[in-house]
């Protein structure tokens, strides 16, 4: 997995305000899904993330769960954009990934059988997401529509509504590299790209995570 660049916030008026600029960047389709994670939280590590997620299969056309682990192995603290008050923390990811056929009678069980001691509880978010997918081409990032990136080099955009229960929400904007590439300047000058207009402040102490960002607010959510 390569890079990955997120921001988190509770300003739910910034959040429409990067709501409104996300869907008028461009005309190409842009994808909308509703789903729940559901996380372990380690109370000791920041740079380790283990989650269930689901996935509609449009093949089988049925549900099916997706159980993630992913590692930060490195972290650029340099990443700005020019002209903008726009900085931020630049991860380089490594993932591993298992599609779970035989599930047992409930989802939640999975994560029961992975060791938790001196951790804490499984934490269940719902995500409203707003995702683009970009190509890179020529030292260009093209915004391009969602099955055409099955085998390319590019990067995901996403605008996410994060909501639990009896919680207050919060949003996250994230950009995800695509592919094995895993180059750091491609990605970088791709995203300062998109974001040349982008007139909401970002600042670098919000730009982490989802490891990170629950060891940070997991109480919030428990």
């Amino acid at each position: 997995m390569p890079w990955e660049l997120r921001w988190f916030e509770n300003d739910m008026t910034n959040y429409k305000l990067a709501l409104d600029w996300f869907k008028t960047i461009d005309e190409i389709f842009i994808r909308e899904n509703l789903r729940e994670d559901k996380y372990i939280f380690l109370r000791n590590s920041k740079d380790i993330g283990i989650k269930l997620r689901p996935f509609d299969d449009e093949k089988t056309n049925r549900l099916r769960f997706r159980l993630e682990i992913k590692w930060r192995k490195d972290i650029k603290s340099d990443f700005s954009v020019t002209g903008r008050q726009i900085y931020g923390n630049m991860e380089d990811w490594t993932k591993w990934g298992w599609i779970l056929d035989d599930l047992p009678a409930s989802p939640d069980s999975i994560l029961d059988t992975i060791p938790t001691k001196n951790n804490g509880p499984i934490l269940k978010l719902e995500k409203l997401r707003f995702l683009r997918r970009y190509l890179f081409q020529e030292n260009t990032c093209k915004s391009v529509e969602w099955l055409n990136m099955d085998k390319d080099e590019g990067l995901q955009c996403e605008i996410t509504k994060i909501m639990k229960e009896d919680a207050a929400a919060w949003w996250t904007m994230g950009f995800e590299g695509i592919g094995k590439k895993n180059n750091e300047m491609e990605f970088r000058k791709a995203i300062q790209k998109i974001l040349k207009d982008f007139k909401i402040k970002l600042e670098r102490k919000n730009s982490v995570g989802y490891p990170e960002w629950i060891k940070l607010n997991h109480r919030s959510f428990s």
